[in-house]
């Protein structure tokens, strides 16, 4: 099994780990900000338009389609920063959630892996 990153994958774990050092870097995750404050809020809407909350859903449903190694690349970089949002309940758990329930669940692992 070949776990080296394709190009593309390369280029979403660059983007996420220049994002999040410039948008949430640890010193904000010490003041661990309140979900109300405004510069969390903007956070989590400049993830959003990056595509990150649909990262999961396929692209029949306006999603983009990706899978759990892509996910994986941006959970490791929202750790190195402790980003302290929600990001993998709402944009990895839930869609896989969604599609067990669908049935769908099986391919979106078994794409996972090849």
């Amino acid at each position: 099994m070949d776990f080296a990153l394709n190009e593309e994958q390369r280029m979403l774990q660059e983007s996420a780990r220049r994002f999040f050092a410039d948008h949430h870097p640890p010193s904000r995750a010490r003041r661990a900000l309140p979900w109300r404050d405004p510069a969390q809020q903007r956070l989590w809407r400049e993830m959003a338009q990056m595509g990150w909350m649909s990262l999961l859903v396929p692209e029949s449903h306006d999603g983009l389609g990706l899978g759990v190694v892509e996910a994986s690349l941006i959970a490791e970089e929202a750790g190195r920063q402790l980003l302290n949002l929600p990001w993998g309940g709402s944009a990895v758990l839930l869609p896989l959630w969604l599609a067990a329930a669908t049935g769908a669940a099986a391919a979106v692992l078994r794409d996972a892996v090849d």
